[in-house]
């Protein structure tokens, strides 16, 4: 597709993997709402970490992004969110995000 141009309707980009969501145009503010919501619930240290690393191995070779991110994900499981996300899963509680 990037070096044709061609273009693929919305169901042929979420079959192929492109697209996570394919919605009405009259449910999009609804639909969009919602991932906003599901990404705000999230931690917002480990959102952050995630942001980061997906920029930073955009353009390095397979290897180097794969060891880049491994490295990501230790650090991910040591902050506090992580630690927090564990003991709420245990005690079956909502996590209370400290974005650390």
């Amino acid at each position: 597709l990037v070096y044709t141009g061609e273009k693929i309707a919305a169901a042929e980009a979420k079959e192929m993997g492109l697209v996570n969501e394919v919605v009405a145009r009259d449910a999009l503010d609804e639909t969009t709402g919602r991932l906003a919501e599901t990404v705000a619930s999230k931690s917002p240290a480990v959102v952050a970490l995630g942001r980061r690393g997906l920029a930073t191995v955009e353009d390095l070779p397979f290897e180097r992004a794969v060891e880049f991110l491994a490295s990501q994900l230790t650090l991910n499981t040591l902050t506090e969110d992580a630690m927090e996300g564990v003991a709420a899963f245990l005690e079956k509680r909502p996590p209370e995000w400290k974005g650390r």
